[in-house]
């Protein structure tokens, strides 16, 4: 049934959009941070507290607010940790939020200045 005073039919003019499909997911799940996501394949490295070890990684996407980082395996991962990206020189303190598999989901810890 049409509804009066609304055009329900689509403009000519507009292109179709495309949908991300990371964004897509992240909505199906009901991810409410709505942040747009940048894909990538960034190495990096894991630095934990404990236990000490140095654990090599994968960014594979990320946002203003966290990441996803890919590891060979997640179990020996602690809660917090440092990720350490040198290729452009960045060192981020992570929030582990989410674990699946051998990916986990990271929140940026953004301490204030003393």
């Amino acid at each position: 049934m049409p509804v009066f005073g609304k055009s329900t039919a689509r403009k000519q003019t507009e292109a179709p959009v495309k949908a991300d499909p990371v964004e897509a997911e992240a909505t199906r799940l009901g991810d409410p941070r709505g942040e747009s996501r940048q894909e990538l394949r960034l190495q990096a490295i894991c630095e934990c507290t404990n236990p000490p070890q140095r654990v090599e990684c994968m960014i594979v996407d990320i946002t203003g607010s966290g990441a996803r980082v890919e590891f060979t395996a997640t179990d020996r991962i602690p809660d917090t940790f440092k990720l350490y990206v040198s290729s452009v020189n960045v060192v981020l303190e992570c929030q582990v939020m989410w674990r699946k598999q051998n990916q986990l989901g990271v929140k940026h810890i953004i301490k204030p200045l003393a």
